[in-house]
């Protein structure tokens, strides 16, 4: 949906974790998939050519473990391409995508993408 010059999205994914390992095996990494996941996403025109783009991604693994991660993205036109200056982690939450590897804290990123 459009309004003006915001376009909003929303997104929901439920998982139904039932597997299970193997009797005998044991992992960290397989079945880490969250339960729920909640995406939420706003763009707009921040001046003539100028765009943000606003992004947040909530997880819930279990009663215990979730957490949301926000993230922004200013965007401008150039000759050939674009120029994008990206904030990631804008909180700085503490999470790990994958248990016992820690996530890097509030990121900036300038990127240049070109049309060639």
């Amino acid at each position: 949906r459009r309004w003006n010059a915001f376009a909003p999205s929303v997104s929901y994914a439920w998982n139904n974790k039932t597997r299970s390992l193997a009797e005998g095996l044991e992992s960290k990494y397989v079945f880490t998939q969250p339960r729920q996941r909640i995406g939420l996403l706003l763009t707009h025109r921040v001046t003539n050519g100028t765009y943000a783009r606003w992004i947040y991604d909530f997880r819930q693994f279990n009663a215990e473990k979730s957490y949301g991660v926000a993230r922004v993205t200013l965007s401008r036109p150039m000759l050939q391409g674009q120029i994008r200056l990206r904030v990631d982690n804008l909180t700085n939450t503490r999470y790990e995508e994958v248990p016992g590897v820690s996530m890097p804290g509030r990121w900036f990123t300038v990127e240049m993408v070109s049309d060639l």
